[in-house]
């Protein structure tokens, strides 16, 4: 599978603060850019592999793929 965008990027792009992870207001904000009014805590708690209610980068990656 061939990835068109920068992972990277779109991750910092995402954590607004630079924490280092992705809570769920930043999840929410980035979502509706893109007219996504999904339940961010849903998709933030199926991607929190670690339980800790934010998404890291490899979190992140495992995500997307």
């Amino acid at each position: 599978m061939t990835c068109f965008f920068d992972r990277p990027q779109a991750f910092k792009q995402i954590d607004k603060d630079g924490s280092g992870t992705i809570s769920v207001s930043e999840l929410e904000q980035e979502l509706k850019k893109f007219g996504i009014y999904d339940d961010a805590k849903e998709l933030l708690a199926t991607a929190d592999t670690n339980g800790d209610g934010l998404i890291d980068y490899l979190e992140f990656c495992s995500m997307l793929r």
